[in-house]
């Protein structure tokens, strides 16, 4: 009696299945070529198309172990360390299609989760970055407004000491009155930037903490 090769297997049981060889290609994801020359025994497939193939056909891992250990290693270079891999799978039950498909499932939420992540760091960054913008105008603003302060004050001296040093005459009164009125409008807005920078400066350490 003629032993079964791998190639013959594939052949008879895609055949059983009902199976054209593009049909058995597409479900497996290779060419009709590829599978032509497994069946001929010219190629064997790899250790991941072997998985395919099983879930294709219906059978377990242990169907084709033989005969793929039978064929030359030459042949597909590479794949030594697939064999200790399918004999522990001998005593395995048949890979499922919605076990093959778990582990696509997987790989894509990896990548979902990898993806998310990366547009996670982005956006973190993008936010660190305004918060530094913020955070240099603020402290910039603070500045801005102490000068204002100082200058302020600087000028609400001198008025203070021109509109209440004693003066004679009409048209001392009559000057001494509208600078009283500059010096009010100055010692307001004054007190306006003061009351802006103490508001500013609580923000900036409220950020700060």
């Amino acid at each position: 009696m003629e032993m079964d090769t791998l190639g013959k297997k594939i052949c008879r049981h895609r055949k059983a299945k009902g199976y054209s060889q593009e049909e058995l290609a597409e479900l497996v994801g290779v060419s009709r070529q590829a599978i032509s020359k497994w069946e001929a025994d010219l190629t064997r497939p790899s250790f991941d198309n072997l998985q395919a193939l099983c879930v294709a056909l219906k059978v377990k891992m242990d169907f084709f172990m033989d005969e793929w250990s039978r064929v030359p290693e030459s042949e597909n270079k590479g794949e030594a360390h697939a064999k200790n891999a399918m004999a522990a799978a001998a005593g395995a039950e048949s890979v499922t299609v919605a076990e093959v498909a778990a582990v696509a499932e997987s790989g894509e939420e990896e990548a979902a989760v990898g993806t998310a992540a990366s547009r996670d760091d982005e956006e973190a960054e993008k936010e660190k970055r305004k918060r530094k913008r913020k955070f240099i105008l603020l402290l910039l603003g603070i500045v801005v407004f102490a000068l204002l302060f100082v200058v302020g004050c600087v000028i609400t001296v001198v008025l203070g000491f021109v509109v209440f040093t004693p003066n004679q005459g009409d048209d001392s009164l009559n000057s001494m009155a509208l600078m009283k009125d500059e010096f009010f409008w100055v010692l307001l807005a004054t007190l306006t930037v003061l009351l802006v920078e103490i508001i500013l400066i609580r923000v900036f350490r409220q950020r700060k903490g």
